[in-house]
């Protein structure tokens, strides 16, 4: 049970972003710029660790670019909703 409410919060997560139930300022500054920055900083500095412990370069640079999807995600949320 709790893996499918977790599955349901995400879905309705992304999908608030996606159709436009989320505000502007709220997906710009809340989702963009505080949570994307900590994701951002946080698998940055993963793949400094990875780096580090010599990692094969697949990995660790497959660790620094793994927020990519999220960050386009957003992106794209963002100039859907200010159309």
């Amino acid at each position: 049970m709790g893996h499918h409410s977790t599955q349901a919060g995400l879905s309705a997560f992304f999908r608030a972003r996606w159709i436009g139930l989320v505000s502007v300022e709220r997906l710009f500054w809340v989702d963009m710029v505080l949570v994307g920055t900590l994701i951002n900083l946080a698998t940055s500095f993963a793949a400094l660790i990875a780096l580090g412990l010599k990692w094969p370069l697949w990995a660790w640079v497959g660790v620094y670019l793994s927020p990519l999807a999220y960050n386009l995600f957003l992106v794209a949320a963002l100039w859907r909703a200010c159309d």
